[in-house]
């Protein structure tokens, strides 16, 4: 398997100097864990799993649209709703990512991962989703990745990668039906996945025409596009009694609240 590997990424990228050790998947793996542990704390503590989730950053439209929290278009995909959504997602990961990170290196893995995540983040957002959580956004984009990869180098023959490639989209299917988890925001992963494939797999010869460069802009105008119509997209689909017990939660664990946050919640909701 490791002798596929690396004769795969000299085929796609002609580099022998691509370091090699899954420490980005490692890091994601280790901070989902600790946040998923925060949230058991907090849910315990506060008596609510969903706050927990909130609190600890997950994408929460109404704070995204009153408080323009928009970080949480990154935060919420190290957030997961129970036990089970978590195993699914690390055991992805750790299949998928991976072998994927072997072969693109870290820095194009990382930034698939991380894209991929805003990306869904955003479609999940235009889709009125109220709360979304997980990680499945960036593993799809490392979906689209593989599907690129694996049309370009013809290696789907290969029956350990075919297999690894079928157990993770098994799982993603699966995840996709679970609560909290956005269809769309996987169809906004599997995008960027795609074009960031199509963007690192371009020939030598070809990293400077015109092809190339389209690809790149492509791929920042999707993005750009999204972001965009995300911001404008300020409509409150409903509001909850956790909107205000959320910030009381910020408070009583030393994180300080503007009182102007607390005022604008008071007009919204008494309006």
């Amino acid at each position: 398997m490791e002798t596929v590997l690396k004769r795969l990424r000299y085929y796609l990228f002609r580099d022998k100097s691509i370091k090699e050790g899954p420490v980005v998947s490692l890091g994601i793996l280790c901070v989902c864990i600790i946040v998923f542990l925060g949230q058991l704390f907090i849910g315990y503590k506060y008596g609510s799993e969903t706050n927990a989730m909130i609190v600890l950053g997950g994408y929460y439209r109404n704070y995204v649209v009153i408080l323009n929290q928009y970080w949480r278009f990154i935060t919420y995909g190290f957030v997961h709703g129970d036990i089970i959504h978590l195993l699914m997602n690390m055991y992805a990961l750790v299949n998928l990512g991976t072998m994927i990170e072997n072969i693109v290196g870290h820095k194009k893995y990382a930034l698939v991962i991380i894209l991929s995540i805003i990306d869904g983040g955003l479609l999940a957002h235009l889709s009125s989703s109220e709360l979304v959580v997980g990680l499945s956004g960036g593993l799809y984009g490392l979906i689209g990745l593989l599907c690129v990869i694996a049309y370009k180098a013809n290696w789907f023959s290969n029956p350990q990668i075919r297999a690894s490639f079928m157990r993770t989209l098994f799982i993603n299917l699966l995840i996709s039906f679970m609560p909290s988890v956005s269809m769309a925001g996987h169809i906004g992963g599997l995008i960027v996945g795609l074009l960031l494939g199509l963007i690192y797999t371009t020939p030598l010869h070809e990293k400077k025409s015109i092809y190339y460069y389209n690809k790149i802009f492509a791929t920042c105008l999707c993005i750009v596009v999204l972001s965009v119509m995300a911001i404008r997209d300020s409509k409150i689909i409903k509001f909850y009694s956790n909107d205000i017990s959320v910030l009381e939660i910020y408070d009583d664990l030393g994180i300080n609240v503007d009182s102007y946050i607390q005022k604008i919640y008071n007009e919204y909701i008494g309006g």
